[in-house]
């Protein structure tokens, strides 16, 4: 009879807790919690959360948008998209280098030219798919024009 050889063992990647199950030199995550900060729930992925702007902020055409990414890509793409779909910016945010899977921190500022005529308008913030091109990851941070 063999014997499973199995660990589970609990990371902290970047300020979010995980763990993990492995069996021999595969490993899967099988938990982890919503990142906070300050006791306040951020938009997160598996690879990528998203401290600023939070949900519903009032923003200017020009804003920062901050955040940490766990993810291979020193790239993420963002789009700023008005309540109806319609594109109205979008663009690129650069990360930080370090080795993969530690977290690494970006800021970057995004200017747009036009606002949503709402005032309501969906930042999507995502990793396109080195495979197929499609966009992986993706959050949505619902965010209001000033």
């Amino acid at each position: 009879m063999k014997k499973l050889i199995s660990l589970i063992f609990l990371a902290i990647l970047g300020s979010v807790p995980m763990i993990f199950i492995c069996y021999k030199e595969n490993c899967s995550l099988i938990s982890s919690r919503i990142p906070k900060l300050n006791g306040e729930l951020l938009k997160s992925s598996e690879m990528f959360s998203i401290h600023s702007p939070k949900p519903n902020n009032l923003v200017e055409t020009s804003f920062i948008v901050k955040g940490t990414s766990r993810s291979r890509a020193s790239v993420l793409n963002f789009n700023v998209k008005d309540n109806l779909g319609n594109m109205i910016a979008g663009g690129y945010l650069y990360v930080q280098a370090s080795i993969f899977g530690e977290a690494r921190s970006f800021s970057s500022e995004i200017s747009i030219e036009k606002k949503a005529k709402t005032g309501s308008s969906i930042l999507e913030i995502f990793e396109k798919s080195s495979v197929d091109g499609s966009n992986d990851e993706k959050i949505s941070v619902p965010i209001r024009f000033n």
